[in-house]
């Protein structure tokens, strides 16, 4: 993994070429796709700034070199991961703080959900940015990228997530098992992200349709119900053998009543 150092980004008030957000837009996104192609030791800033149609010196003052281009692919996809899912993850957050029931706690976890599914497969692969981050999630990519996605995208929505999970199962957000389950649960909108392109060319989709797309929903939503709600069940019976650990008769069939319950 290649590792990369901090660069300091040139500011609109700088003197020197006039600056242009529509350019820079332009060079991230170039970036975005050459990056996503050919890795970060492959692209070239002279590639970079070909396929952006600018010459080398813009990309030098807007960005300085490649490190800074890189960064501001990372700083440009968790903006819109943030501007996406931000009113899902306080909605979610809201509602642990408000210990609300374990209902209102997995519906706030399928909203996330579907929110991802949509943003992933609904939202354009502006300049690339799906192979950009399949080489992020692989391990291909810098290791400042990886912090920087770790602090601003992979960190804020564990937080929320985590939170959920763990009022479930009825132990810390930060307890081991709470964290696997969390990403376990979380995996399954994972794979449309990164198997998307392999996976619509396997069974000769061109692109994922809104029927296709409502039908992943649905799945992905019944998955984490059912997995949640069994987080739930798991508590329950905890709950109920430490209370009263006897296993007669009774106990047994008002725990398979509570499991039914639960599922239904």
């Amino acid at each position: 993994m290649t590792t990369i150092t901090s660069t300091k980004l040139r500011r609109a008030g700088d003197t020197g070429y006039s600056k242009s957000d529509e350019t820079r837009s332009r060079i991230i996104r170039a970036a975005l796709k050459m990056f996503g192609e050919l890795g970060f030791e492959g692209a070239s800033t002279r590639d970079i700034a070909t396929a952006a149609g600018v010459n080398p010196p813009a990309l030098q003052y807007h960005f300085n070199n490649k490190e800074g281009v890189y960064i501001a692919c990372v700083t440009h996809i968790i903006k819109q991961v943030h501007d996406a899912l931000d009113d899902v993850l306080t909605a979610g957050q809201q509602a642990v703080n408000a210990q609300c029931d374990d209902e209102t706690l997995i519906e706030a976890f399928c909203s996330i959900q579907k929110r991802i599914v949509d943003m992933t497969l609904c939202e354009p692969d502006v300049g690339g940015g799906r192979e950009f981050m399949c080489r992020e999630q692989a391990g291909l990519a810098p290791k400042l990228g990886d912090d920087l996605f770790h602090q601003g995208m992979t960190k804020p929505i564990m937080s929320v997530t985590s939170a959920i999970v763990g009022r479930l199962l009825g132990k810390p957000a930060n307890d081991d098992e709470t964290i696997f389950r969390t990403i376990a649960v979380s995996g399954i909108t994972e794979v449309f992200n990164t198997l998307h392109n392999k996976t619509a060319g396997h069974h000769g989709w061109g692109s994922t349709t809104n029927e296709q797309v409502k039908l992943i929903n649905q799945i992905v939503k019944e998955s984490t119900v059912a997995v949640l709600r069994s987080l739930v069940l798991e508590r329950t019976i905890s709950a109920a053998g430490a209370i009263a650990p006897s296993k007669d008769v009774r106990q047994n069939a008002a725990l398979v009543e509570a499991k039914s319950a639960i599922l239904r």
